[in-house]
């Protein structure tokens, strides 16, 4: 399937929308630092406040979405960014228009759906990482 929505609500795809991750406990926050050799870089935090991460270790300081949404607005933030979950898999196309040829031939290629979220667009597909 391939489906471009840009009402936030998502196709279903799979049996996963973008509102069922956005109800997931993956988000994080980020803010843009100089990092090693002056290179600038994205520094994560939780919603919660404190350090974050994709390990599983940080599993307990990711928010939902609204969450996250909420305390970005309050302090800030440079981004927001989210855990990929586990059979999932995204490709960052936000830099792309939506008639490029590349990324027609990966839509109709996954099944999968494009999805523009507060100017961002995701690309999910649930097949198998090969």
């Amino acid at each position: 399937m391939t489906e471009i929505d840009e009402t936030g609500g998502g196709e279903d795809v799979d049996g996963i929308t973008l509102d069922e991750l956005k109800q997931k406990k993956i988000w994080l926050l980020w803010n843009y630092m100089s990092g090693k050799n002056g290179n600038i870089t994205k520094a994560p935090f939780s919603a919660y406040g404190g350090a974050t991460g994709a390990d599983e270790k940080y599993r307990n300081t990711w928010a939902t979405y609204d969450e996250a949404c909420a305390v970005m607005q309050k302090c800030g933030a440079s981004g927001l960014g989210f855990k990929v979950p586990e059979g999932v898999y995204f490709l960052d196309v936000d830099h792309k228009d939506m008639a490029d040829s590349l990324l027609q031939k990966l839509l109709k290629r996954h099944n999968s759906y494009a999805n523009c979220l507060s100017a961002v667009m995701v690309f999910i597909s649930l097949e198998p990482v090969m």
